[in-house]
């Protein structure tokens, strides 16, 4: 049993969802930015989510891996022309700092997009440890988005490839 804490303790915010009783598997708990969700009510929204995904069309999902996959190319791509030429005028730290927030920019545009990665998908084992999905339509998914993932990644690399983005900075981005 959850603990109920006082409205006025320092800690109202943090626990507000705590004296309320968790939502069913028909509806998915209020998301706040000032009250973050109990863990139950994380499992649950994951379990949701992740279920929402499962029933998309594998045609949409494959689609949506794609572009996962290239997005996640691009970040590549923006990290390390971030670092081309640092080595020595920029502290190796930094560089790398640099290189991390600039392949951000590629899980931004997944996240924006609405775009699919296999290791987001990982999570949809929280709606077939609840029931609501069958191992099979996870393994489905899965694959479905695992290969989409590739096919956006390789074909990012190659439109990269023929456009001659390894030469770059004096070859030192495809180095």
């Amino acid at each position: 049993m959850l603990k109920k804490v006082a409205k006025n303790t320092p800690d109202a915010h943090a626990s507000a969802r705590e004296d309320q009783p968790l939502a069913d598997y028909g509806t998915a708990p209020t998301v706040s930015l000032v009250a973050p969700l109990m863990p139950d009510a994380l499992a649950q929204a994951w379990e949701k989510a992740g279920t929402k995904k499962a029933l998309q069309p594998l045609s949409l999902q494959f689609m949506l891996g794609i572009l996962g996959g290239a997005f996640i190319g691009i970040g590549g791509m923006f990290a390390m022309i971030t670092v081309a030429g640092s080595e020595g005028v920029v502290a190796y730290g930094v560089a790398r700092m640099l290189m991390g927030i600039a392949f951000s920019l590629g899980l931004l545009l997944v996240v924006l997009a609405g775009a699919q990665l296999f290791t987001s998908d990982c999570l949809m084992v929280m709606g077939w440890a609840g029931g609501r999905l069958g191992f099979g339509r996870v393994m489905r998914v899965w694959s479905t988005v695992w290969l989409g993932n590739l096919v956006g990644g390789i074909a990012f690399a190659l439109l990269l490839f023929l456009a001659g983005n390894y030469m770059s900075g004096k070859g030192e981005v495809g180095a």
